[in-house]
């Protein structure tokens, strides 16, 4: 796993050889033998930069080809020492693999190691009565599988596959790009002069939305990826991803395609802001005038007085802006139809443990049919397909999207209790154009947007990812949030 010449979050994997699925009982919470297949192994992560490290399983499912399930991940120094573990296998139905990803810190100065990696013995079936096994061999199941997945499909030649890849067209931020940015991004590119921005009602400004419109009649495989949540100030050698999406359909000659490609988070530590004096040393800056964020060098007898204030209460801002979420649809009249949602990953708070998950998740039919909801002087929750605009009250006084104002009607007044602040919120696509939320507080005080596709603004807290659709035939929201 070694890696040379790598720069910050470049990867290094390791990567198991195939399996057959486990027995059935793994899955079967009535079974004794519940979740008894297990990866085994130990490990040593030491340095003070240290990146860090992600197990995964990866399905070989032959309808979607490959399916990520995450089983375990940790970050930063874990001392100079050997730490073993045991994990449980998540539910597995097809053939599959494990990965470790090991991720560079920002520096050179941390070394990661493996050792004893196995498979417990329930995994194929040993150490288990004949009556939990119902038949099941572990060599004959292995030997159909690899043969079935031989003969799924025919075999596709990639010489004759032809690849549109559509971007944010290299713009960043809380705002989609423009007409020039895309015109620029695709040229020399299949997509050249065939992509339009469109612009608003005044045919003025952007408004960040891709059209493209299908040059011939076949079927299409679609895969559509949200954009990853900023980092935060103490978790800045973490990062969350998006999910991922894909459907194949058959579209048709002439039909358009309306695209919102999701932009990453902001990060408050790769912003160039000077910063108050109480915050200066927040991540790393010194001097008043500090500009670069990025330096992450802590200044210890000034740290516990930021931590304080942040626990107090009386000190708002750290957290990551959330990613937005990228949305592809068709029009039917004058009705959007969805086809392809797929969420950002939430912004990490100023201080996020390294156990949390913050990606884009899948499916969640519980939810209800509204956009992610909004706290007081909080970060902003993700904008999804359909919601109000966002709205702050101010003493009885609602102004609809209303994204500017005075810095009293922006931001905390700790003086003034009736302010409630909705800004932060990331906007609905149709309602609200999927603009990125803004921070909770002044940006010159280290806030982070969201990025465009509704990701929510950062507080101390990390905004939400943006990315839901509203099933209107059943009233339902639903997460479509990965695969």
């Amino acid at each position: 796993m070694n890696k040379n010449n790598s720069q910050f979050n470049d990867k290094a994997t390791l990567q198991s050889q195939v399996f057959a699925p486990p027995p059935a009982y793994h899955s079967n919470s009535s079974s004794p033998y519940y979740k008894s297949c297990e990866i085994r192994f130990s490990y040593h992560m030491f340095g003070p930069h240290m990146g860090g490290l992600h197990l995964d399983a990866h399905e070989i499912n032959p309808r979607i080809r490959r399916r990520f399930k995450p089983i375990w991940q940790i970050y930063g120094d874990q001392g100079n020492m050997w730490h073993s573990i045991s994990k449980p296998l998540p539910d597995i139905n097809y053939l599959y693999y494990l990965s470790f990803t090991a991720l560079r810190g920002r520096r050179y100065i941390g070394d990661i190691a493996l050792d004893d990696i196995s498979l417990s013995p329930e995994c194929i079936g040993l150490r288990v009565p004949v009556s939990e096994l119902r038949g099941y061999h572990y060599e004959a199941l292995l030997q159909k599988l690899q043969e079935d997945r031989k003969n799924d499909v025919p075999q596709i030649d990639p010489s004759n596959i032809t690849k549109y890849e559509f971007t944010n067209c290299n713009n960043t931020g809380r705002f989609g790009p423009t007409q020039q940015q895309c015109t620029d991004a695709y040229k020399n590119t299949l997509l050249n002069n065939s992509v339009k921005v469109l612009t608003d009602s005044t045919g003025t400004s952007s408004t960040g939305i891709q059209v493209w419109t299908i040059p011939q009649t076949r079927h299409y495989t679609l895969i559509a990826k949200g954009a990853s949540g900023g980092r935060g100030a103490e978790s800045n050698q973490m990062t969350s991803h998006g999910s991922i999406v894909k459907v194949t359909l058959l579209l048709r000659q002439g039909e358009k395609l309306y695209m919102l490609v999701g932009q990453e988070g902001a990060s408050v530590c790769d912003q160039n802001v000077t910063l108050p004096d109480k915050i200066r040393d927040a991540c790393g800056s010194v001097g008043t005038n500090a500009t670069s964020l990025g330096r992450v060098i802590r200044a210890p007898k000034n740290r516990n007085a930021f931590v304080d204030l942040i626990q107090m209460n009386k000190l708002l801002g750290g957290g990551g802006g959330g990613g937005g979420g990228t949305f592809i649809w068709k029009m039917d009249g004058k009705n959007q139809i969805p086809l392809l949602v797929a969420a950002g990953g939430g912004g990490l708070a100023y201080n996020a443990s390294s156990t949390m998950l913050p990606y884009g998740r899948g499916f969640n039919i519980t939810l209800e049919p509204q956009s992610g909801s909004t706290q007081p002087n909080g970060a902003g929750g993700g904008g999804g397909w359909r919601g109000p605009k966002v709205r702050f009250i101010l003493e009885g006084l609602t102004v609809m999207s209303s994204r500017l104002g005075t810095q009293k009607d922006r931001f905390r007044d700790t003086d003034d209790e009736n302010t409630t602040m909705w800004i932060a919120a990331g906007e609905s696509v149709i309602d609200g154009g999927g603009l990125g939320g803004v921070p909770c507080i002044d940006s010159i005080k280290w806030g982070a947007n969201g990025g465009f596709g509704g990701g929510g603004g950062g507080c101390t807290a990390g905004g939400a990812g943006g990315g839901y659709v509203v099933d209107q035939s059943i009233g339902e929201r639903r997460a479509i949030n990965g695969i």
